[in-house]
């Protein structure tokens, strides 16, 4: 999921207004303003909500103090591809709307990182996902020593041996 840091005059009413779009740059509604504050985070996309509300709230505050007699709003949203303004929920309520989107985003079964556009499995990893190769590897790694050796104190770790096709001495 991605998540697009705006300035806007929202339509119809002509609310001005920084928006964290959910889906990105495709979902930010139209009345987008010219960057002014690229350096704070605006006109970029994010894949932790928790950043680009920060980044939002960073371009908030200092769009109010370039602006002081303007009131300016501060919200998050889902356009779906319209047009569809977002309310002022202020800071505080976009923090814990990120938080709380933060949490249920997909994460990787092995180190917990957020899973990108790419994600890796294993044939033991049932629905499992991995963020990187090396963490599904360390994760099927750690269910084969799980398991242990068979009665014959052989392990399956056949299936999975570091992309080589011969033993310690070359045998195949």
């Amino acid at each position: 999921m991605k998540y697009y840091v705006s300035r806007q005059r929202q339509w119809p009413d002509g609310d001005l207004m920084v928006e964290v779009a959910v889906g990105g740059l495709d979902y930010a509604n139209p009345g987008m303003l010219a960057e002014k504050f690229p350096q704070w985070g605006e006109g970029r996309e994010f894949t932790d909500p928790r950043e680009a509300a920060n980044a939002a709230v960073s371009v908030w505050e200092v769009w109010k103090q370039t602006s002081p007699t303007t009131e300016i709003g501060i919200g998050h949203g889902a356009t779906g591809g319209m047009t569809m303004p977002f309310s002022d929920c202020g800071a505080d309520a976009l923090a814990e709307w990120a938080e709380a989107a933060y949490e249920a985003l997909p994460k990787c079964a092995e180190c917990g990182e957020l899973l990108g556009a790419e994600t890796y499995t294993h044939e033991s990893a049932d629905d499992d996902r991995f963020c990187r190769e090396y963490c599904a590897e360390e994760n099927y790694r750690r269910q084969q020593e799980d398991n242990g050796p068979d009665e014959h104190g052989e392990s399956d770790d056949d299936d999975f041996n570091g992309g080589r096709d011969s033993d310690a001495e070359g045998r195949l």
